[in-house]
């Protein structure tokens, strides 16, 4: 993952005065959030579990942290408020519902970062047949490979309103991690 943050960094180069960033799946800190963080100028995290506010509030002393249901939470989010928006989301828990909503909060100019699993990494004995029902509703498709979730993505942000600059993919052993930085239509 700190791979493709670097990735982001260099591509962007700090861009923005105030860059204000949104992970709603913030787990203990670790990982995505915990690089994220540190490239941000303000950061809300949010996460359902509440065992890990203590170690939210450790990690991330500067950031708003908030216990919620980020599915709902993003919901209530105005327009236009984000950067970037990351949903680092467990595996075979693809937060479908919440994509037009990730592209509704982004600024009109912003980075959308999100896992998704190709076809090929599915455990079937890990993942339900309602997951895999709202896999073939999002993607259209019964096999996934990586190019087919870039598309899928790329066609949501166009449907959003949103023109793709570049798009970045980090496959690894479980999930393949997808960034795309996008800019409004005018």
């Amino acid at each position: 993952m700190r791979r493709i943050l670097e990735m982001i960094n260099i591509v962007e180069q700090r861009k923005t005065d105030h860059f204000y960033a949104l992970e709603t799946f913030g787990g203990r800190g670790r990982m995505l959030t915990f690089d994220l963080y540190r490239m941000v100028d303000k950061m809300d995290i949010w996460e359902i579990n509440n065992e890990y506010e203590k170690d939210l509030k450790r990690r991330f002393p500067c950031a708003n942290i908030k216990i919620c249901d980020s599915i709902e939470e993003i919901k209530n989010v105005e327009d236009n408020t984000y950067n970037l928006v990351s949903m680092d989301n467990p595996p075979y828990l693809e937060p479908f519902s919440m994509y037009p909503e990730a592209f509704r909060i982004l600024k009109n100019i912003g980075i959308i970062i999100t896992n998704s699993i190709s076809s090929k990494k599915i455990n079937k004995q890990t993942i339900t047949d309602e997951q895999i029902a709202k896999r073939y509703n999002f993607y259209k498709s019964d096999n996934v490979d990586v190019g087919h979730i870039v598309k899928t993505f790329i066609n949501l942000a166009h449907e959003s309103g949103y023109e793709v600059n570049w798009v970045l993919v980090n496959p690894n052993s479980i999930v393949d991690t997808l960034a795309m930085k996008v800019t409004e239509y005018e």
